[in-house]
């Protein structure tokens, strides 16, 4: 009989003993039992028998039974844990007991972790307690008693980690077809990169392409590694840690089972299964096939799953295994339909599908006409390929092509389900791919949510809220992204309180709809609901994509939240809200934000209360759909139970043409679509947008356009059964959605005069019209009655004609002619139509129209707005415009040099509006505040003397009442009537201030000084301002009225000319201007500034009054200001010369008298302009040296002045050029073509000499404004005309001379082939400064004082080039020091120094600009080549020079009288005085008391000794040097005059005596 083994307990685990070995007590046999002591002891005790070993092996079996019975493992978790593991399929319950009975039991106390480790073989199931299961760094999630760890350590598929490589994805897997470079595609499906236009997609795809990489995103460019530092040995490590006293799992249990902490785990070994099952043979046969099917599955995910779920441990590919399902799928078989959204583990939308084998053809469906749809092969799949990408399970992505089976093949399926909860059991898994993750998040929100409103329309509760409100909470909103595990929001306290509305949201919605209490119901809860959320600071969560959770330790999930909803942090108190798909999108915004906005939009209070309606969150969603506005509140109900939200890739079409799909309506929650008809986009459609009712109504069976995600876009579908059953439950809404599907028969093209008005009337108006189908050149449409109808061309081309038979414009689809007929507007051109092509035209006649339109009273006014503003667009194109252009504005001389943002944002408020002929645009005397910008007809202004002609007219483009509208002129001076049809632009004052208040001072400075104005000056009309002017103030009153008849007030904008010289005057007919305010420029012919005529000024007088042709000069508006004028006719005002009133003489002699003023006062200050300014900074020119004043002023007359602004560039280094630049006021900088700053240059500095000699032609430096300049620009065309003038032979001849000269130094590379650089005459640089070096020629004694730096040219440098000469410093003659030929001189630090040369022999000395040298040697490479020794060489000569100057200057100071000389003089005589005296009272000193006593011998021929470091000390002594002050005298004690001491002294005293009596001092 074979032996029997059994396990016995031991505190190290499990071991065998062999039966009747010495294993237990009297060499007995024990069976473990898991639990007390005493259990174990009631088995011991079973078996302590004398019995037959056949008799043991069936007490034996007994035993076990009892012990299986009595555990009751339909409530063991742990045997109830390993039946639902593959591992243990189709095993017995008793095998599993005994597995559990005898599996080694051990604790973890509370928050003690361990590292699971796969290779231990040892699989860990939760009996008691909590464990937290860590991966890698992600979160821990807390699960119970029945979890199973490391089956895949106990199976042994740890070595087949290490043994197989890790797999990656291969573009091979792929083929798109007609795309030759997919194969190895560099881009990804997950960029944020926006479609570009034509539908022509990333990578170069086209929207069906893209469709393949929509449907398999691995064909693109993926993530081949993992993302994290975490990765140990290829992959994440997984810890257990015990759980914490009171915590306990996400699921329903009982929390008291929780409170101690800790963990109890079993530990099952193979070898412990061994043991087990040489009593459950044929179960222990069941696990070894199950080992095997799951090593072999284990191995499958590695080789073909393992590139989706990088770095994964070994316990997630186990999991993926044990949930993953196999098919073998034949030919022909339709592994994934297009568009589909089924439960099924093949057609699920969302479930991820792996090629084992075989081949598969990937289809799309092709629209070939409105009624039909074809799928055209677009790829194919080979082995290893992969269909979907788990990143997305939750966004309901519907296919975006279908896979059939090329070939019979094995495919692995990975339910969604079962991998979303893998993940949510072990999100760790997730920071692996995280990189990825954050791709697709950050792909989802660029193209989901381009802007933050886009995203709250997406969030129900936000949906129909007022557009501003949206406006404002977008601005504080935050976008948040969260992975798979991650808490939004988490709270202690582990007892849930859920709010009301969250209660709500989780109780099932009731199907009649009833209406949500009212707002007054709760008002005295509103203020407190929301402080209270305030307080604690709550935050409203708005999901925008993804899904979460709702859990409760001890609870389990509760609710599900789907993309859409929202929640507050205080409706769920003591709840967690847990992201459960792979990526959450989450709008944030605190409710004291929120609090604030509501503020100011009161009534969006309600729904953000506690106890609103959620239901009616959805009846607001579904009511942005026209068609459903009207309907009741139970049927919406109906409709949102219902619906379902989608999600579409770039390029992936929502429906195709031709197609009988679902059948189901969409509405455009997010992202853009486009419209394609025959493969051509024909429209676009954002957010809001709503499409398909017309299939869901059943007009019509197939899809009549095929509709393309443009974005990553989010649908909201209604389907079409739903739609029938509440249809069915609420037949009173049945008539309504039949008219509606009447009215939506065959309706393609729409009048686009009807923009805003409601929908009904389109349709009925498209019943009510009649249609025509007409060949190309048909004529039918040339007569009266098609003259009084509205044609909207609904196919085809159409030319529009005029009267005369010439086409002037062409009509297409959407277009229509005519329309203002509609409103009572006759067609008075005689304009028609003819067909280009066959086309197909509807015609509304005017009765038509008002049978549909008297319906609809109060849209008459919004239709007339529509037909004035499509009358408008069509003349802006026909002026060459854009619709609703700024173009139009600028054709106002008011918004002439307006910024374009001031007219951006006045072109809305534009107001369109039509004159019929002979209705007044503006009337006389009639105060306003609008102008007119006239864009098509012609409109007139009085008439002229005789009567036969307007006085003026205006055309397209004029703008009338400009004046009125800023308030320059108090009412309109004359009317201006239509005399065609008219078309204008309206813009009032009010709309123009709160424009330029809005916009601020930048943008209101160009219209304060005539805001100023109007508000400064009474209010006054046109004759009473002229009256009071310098030109018409001593007229009579009847003079006055007569000329200045039909006057009109008239702006210019700076720069603008008011009179052009050479125009063609006509006595009696052309104007004259008087100057209101502002002032005007005279200029002569070259644009020559001549004379102002300033605010009071008549202009333009004399070619109006016959006495000239033509004008002789243009009269242009200043530069810096608005221009206002009134515009009188030469034909009033010759009536008012010609009549009998007086005042004609009065009136002539004035204007003499101010003529000859005003010339005389031009010329002064052109006299003074040229003495001043321009002929000093001439002279400063070599090449006007030696003019005459008589020719510099000759060759001036003819210029002006140019003004630059601070920062513009005068001259740009690089552009031709035939100027001199004179700089006259101001300060500019050279910079090199390069933007280096390389000078300065200051007022009379000139540049550009060899551009007006006719050397050069191109600019060679940059030179800008650093502060407002004047310019005086001089032409090398003037300078030649004034040379080659009669009479200027001195002058010609001058010129020759130094332009001959100017080209030999140039030759000669002068001068700086003649400094020791050893540059070369033929150098280019070295010609280069030659080109612009002035030349200087020194007699012997000649002197020539250098340019100081800050000079207005800036720096210089000379070089003496032959002769000899020295420096010499301020008034002395000598010199300091000797130069020779090839000296570079300094010339700034010989200036600094005010030091001067002085030529010692005849000398040519040559200066050169520091900035024109920088920016030869910048632009010419060769230079480089000598500049360091350049640079080098004014380092020396510097040092050299500095030191001699340095001396020569103090040397110098040091002559001059000192300041207090005088003082010093007095000193020195008062010295001698004194002197004198003391040398008198010396001498009387000796006569009184006898000869000097004998000087003291100090030894003074002794050689004094020498010093340490061998010099030998001075023989002086001090005494000797008080000898030379004949003041003093030293004294020395006679030998004979003893020094008493006392006897009590020290020595040390006697000596101090002794040296004092030694020397005395005497004066």
């Amino acid at each position: 009989m074979a032996e029997r083994l059994s396990l016995r307990r031991a505190s190290g685990g499990a071991q065998l003993v062999r039966r009747g070995s010495t294993g237990g007590e009297g060499g007995q046999t024990r069976l473990p039992r898991r639990g007390s002591a005493g259990g174990g002891r009631r088995a011991s005790a079973f078996f302590n028998r004398e019995t037959s070993v056949g008799d043991k092996d069936r007490l034996e079996d007994e035993f076990l039974k009892k012990e299986h019975a009595s555990r009751k493992p339909e409530k063991d978790p742990c045997v109830l844990a390993l039946k639902e593991k593959a591992l243990f399929k189709h095993c017995s319950q008793s095998f599993l007991c005994a597995l559990v009975a005898s599996a080694n039991q051990r604790s973890l106390e509370p928050g003690q972790e361990e590292t699971l480790h796969p290779k231990t073989g040892v699989m860990l199931v939760v009996e008691h307690g909590a464990v937290n299961t860590v991966v890698g760094p992600g979160p821990p999630v807390v699960t119970g008693a029945g979890t199973v760890l490391n089956a895949a350590g106990l199976a042994g598929c740890a070595e087949l980690m290490e043994t197989l490589p890790p797999s990656t994805a291969s573009p091979a897997d792929y083929e798109v077809f007609d795309f030759p470079s997919s194969g190895t595609s560099g881009f990804s499906v997950y960029d944020a990169r926006l479609p570009e236009k034509d539908m022509v997609f990333l990578g170069g795809l086209t929207g069906d392409q893209l469709c393949f990489h929509s449907l398999c995103p691995h064909a693109s460019r993926m993530e081949r590694r993992a993302s994290l530092k975490h990765v140990v040995q290829g992959s994440l490590p997984v810890k257990i840690v015990a759980g914490l006293p009171g915590e306990c799992p996400m699921m329903r249990c009982d929390r008291a089972d929780f409170m101690t902490g800790g963990v109890s785990l079993i530990e099952i070994d193979m070898h412990l299964i061994k043991s087990v099952g040489l009593a459950f043979k044929l179960d222990f046969e069941r696990f070894q096939k199950n080992v095997a099917d799951m090593q072999r599955r284990f191995q499958l995910v590695l080789e073909k799953i393992r590139k989706i779920f990088i770095a994964a441990p070994a316990e997630v590919y186990w999991a993926i295994a044990e949930t993953m399902v196999e098919q073998h799928v034949y030919e022909k078989t339709t592994l994934v339909q297009e568009g589909s959204t089924g439960s099924s583990n093949t057609a699920a939308s969302s479930n991820m599908i792996i090629t084992v084998n075989g081949t598969c053809i990937v289809k799309k469906n092709m629209g070939v006409s409105p009624h039909e749809a074809r799928d055209r092969p677009i790829g194919k799949l080979h082995p290893g390929a992969i269909i979907g990408d788990w990143c997305l399970f939750a966004a309901n992505l519907p296919r975006a092509a279908s896979v059939a089976a090329e070939t019979e093949l094995d495919i692995i399926v990975l339910p969604n389900e079962k991998i979303m909860e893998i993940m949510r059991r072990l999100p760790g898994t997730l920071a692996g791919m995280e990189n990825r993750l954050n791709k697709v998040a950050s792909f989802i929100r660029t193209r989901l949510s381009g802007k933050a409103l886009e995203s709250l329309l997406n969030c129900n509760i936000f949906s129909g809220c007022n557009e501003a409100f949206l406006t404002e909470v977008a601005e504080a909103v935050e976008s948040r992204t969260y992975l798979c595990g991650q808490s939004i929001f988490e709270n202690e306290d582990d007892d849930l309180d859920l709010g009301e509305s969250s209660k709500e949201l989780a109780a099932p919605t009731k199907r009649t709809g009833s209406k949500p209490p009212a707002t007054g119901e709760h008002k005295e809860d509103t203020e407190d609901e929301i402080e209270e959320d305030i307080e604690s600071g709550t935050m409203l969560y708005a999901l925008e994509s993804g899904t979460c959770v709702l859990q409760t330790p001890g609870r389990g999930v509760h609710l599900e939240i789907v993309q859409g909803n929202s929640l507050k942090t205080a409706d769920l108190k003591r709840a967690d809200f847990c992201v459960s798909s792979p990526i959450a999108l989450v709008l944030c915004i605190s409710m004291k934000s929120l609090r604030e906005i509501i503020t100011r939009y009161p009534q969006e209070r309600p729904r953000f209360l506690r106890k609103f309606d959620p239901a009616a969150v959805m009846r607001s969603v579904i009511r942005q759909i026209e068609a459903f506005k009207p309907c009741c509140n139970g049927f919406v109900d109906d409709l949102t139970r219902g619906m379902t939200c989608s999600s579409y890739m770039p390029g992936q079409t929502v429906v195709v043409m031709g197609a009988e799909d679902n059948q189901q309506m969409f509405m455009l929650r997010r992202g853009q679509v486009a419209v394609e008809v025959g493969g051509k986009k024909v429209a676009d459609m954002k957010a809001g947008a709503t499409f398909g009712e017309v299939v869901m109504l059943g007009v019509t069976q197939s899809r009549t356009a095929t509709v393309r995600a443009m974005t990553f876009s989010t649908m909201l579908e209604i389907p079409r059964v739903p739609f029938w059953e509440a249809i069915e439950r609420f037949p009173e809404e049945r008539s309504h959605f039949e008219q509606l599907a009447l009215r939506n028969m065959k309706i393609t093209t729409t009048w686009p005069i009807l923009q805003g008005v409601p929908s009904r009337l389109g349709l009925l108006l498209f019943l009510q019209a009649a249609r025509r189908t007409v060949p190309a050149g048909d004529q039918s449409f040339n007569n009266e009655r098609s003259r009084e109808s509205a044609l909207l061309v609904l196919s085809g081309m159409v030319a529009l004609m005029n009267a005369e038979g010439k086409e002037i414009e062409t009509f297409v689809d959407g277009q229509c002619f005519n329309e203002q007929i509609l409103i009572g507007i006759p067609n008075y051109d005689g304009s028609y139509l003819v067909p280009k092509v066959s086309s197909e035209l509807q015609i509304v006649s005017a009765e038509t129209w008002e049978k549909v339109v008297s319906a609809f009273p109060a849209e008459k006014n919004t239709i007339r707005r529509n037909i004035f503003s499509y009358m408008s667009r069509r003349a802006e194109k026909r002026l060459g415009f854009e619709a609703n252009s700024t173009a139009i504005l600028r054709q106002a001389a008011l918004f002439r040099i307006s910024p374009e943002v001031l007219l951006e944002h006045l072109v809305p408020h534009l107001e369109p509006r039509v004159f019929k002929p002979g209705e007044a645009i503006v009337v006389a005397g009639q105060e306003g505040d609008t102008m007119h910008i006239l864009l098509d007809g012609l409109a007139f202004l009085g008439k002229s003397v005789g009567g036969s002609r307007p006085v003026a007219e205006f055309g397209a483009g004029s703008a009338v009442g400009e004046a009125v509208m800023i308030g320059a002129a108090k009412a309109h001076p004359c009317t201006v009537r239509a005399k065609t049809l008219c078309i204008v632009r309206s813009l009032a004052r009010k709309d123009l201030l709160e424009v330029l208040e809005t916009l601020g001072p930048e943008v209101q400075k160009d219209f304060d000084e005539l805001l100023a104005d109007a508000r400064a000056e009474p209010p006054a009309t046109l004759l009473q301002k002229l009256k009071k002017t310098a030109a018409f103030k001593s007229c009579n009153a009847n003079f006055l009225t007569i000329a200045c008849k039909d006057a009109d007030d008239v702006l210019f904008a700076p720069g603008d000319a008011l009179l052009r010289r050479g125009e063609v005057c006509k006595a009696g007919e052309s104007p004259i201007y008087v100057i209101l305010s502002g002032a005007a420029m005279i200029e002569g012919e070259l644009g020559v500034a001549l004379a102002e005529v300033a605010a009071g000024e008549i202009t333009g007088e004399g070619a109006a009054m016959g006495l000239s042709s033509r004008r002789t000069a243009t009269v242009r508006a200043g530069k810096n200001r608005f221009v206002h004028c009134a515009r009188l006719h030469g034909g009033h005002l010759e009536a008012a010369l010609k009549s009998s009133e007086g005042g004609q003489e009065q009136f002539l002699a004035d204007l003499h008298s101010r003529r000859q003023t005003d010339n005389k006062a031009a010329m002064a200050r052109w006299a003074s302009w040229l003495e001043t300014k321009v002929i000093p900074a001439l002279r400063g020119s070599p090449v006007f040296t030696d003019w005459s004043v008589k020719d510099i002023k000759m060759l001036v007359a003819p210029l002006s002045e140019d003004t630059y602004p601070q920062g513009e560039v005068i001259a740009q280094a690089g552009t031709p050029a035939d100027t001199m630049i004179v700089l006259l006021q101001g300060e500019a900088e050279v910079e090199t073509k390069n933007g280096m700053v390389i000078g300065h240059l200051k007022e009379g500095a000139t540049i550009g000499g060899e551009v007006v000699m006719g050397l050069f032609t191109m600019r060679t430096s940059t030179v800008r404004a650093t502060v407002p300049c004047t310019v005086l620009m001089l032409p090398a065309t003037e300078l030649q005309r004034v040379v080659e003038t009669p009479g200027a032979d001195d002058t010609r001849e001058q010129f020759t001379k130094l332009k001959e000269r100017k080209i030999s130094q140039v030759e000669a590379g002068l001068p700086m082939s003649a400094l020791p650089l050893g540059v070369g005459a033929e150098d280019l640089c070295a010609r280069a400064v030659a080109l612009q070096a002035s030349f200087h020629m020194l007699a012997p004694g000649e002197t020539f004082h250098p340019t100081p730096d800050s000079g207005h040219g800036g720096p210089h440098f000379g070089v003496l080039v032959s002769g000899r000469a020295c420096f010499e410093v301020g008034s002395d003659t000598r010199p300091i020091f000797h130069i020779s030929q090839g000296f570079l001189v300094p010339e700034g630090l010989v200036a600094k120094h005010n030091a001067r040369l002085r030529a010692l022999t005849a000398c040519d000395y040559y200066t050169v600009r520091k900035s024109d040298f920088v920016s030869a040697v910048d632009s010419i490479p060769v230079a480089q080549a000598w500049y360091p020794r350049f640079r080098l060489l004014e380092k020396q000569v510097r040092r050299q020079l500095i030191t001699r100057l340095q001396s020569a200057h103090g040397a110098t100071v040091g002559l001059q009288a000192h300041r207090h000389s005088a003082d010093l003089v007095d000193w020195k005589m008062r010295r001698e005085e004194t002197v004198a005296a003391a040398v008198e009272m010396r001498k009387e000193h000796q006569e009184r008391v006898g000869p000097p006593m004998e000087i003291l011998d100090l030894n003074l021929e002794q050689e004094r000794p020498k010093s340490s470091q061998g010099l030998r000390r001075s023989n002086s002594s001090p005494t000797e040097k008080l000898l030379s002050y004949p003041i003093l005298t030293v004294l020395t004690s006679p030998a004979r005059h003893e020094v008493k001491r006392p006897s009590s002294s020290s020595s040390a005293s006697r000596k101090m005596q002794q040296r004092r009596a030694q020397t005395q001092l005497c004066w």
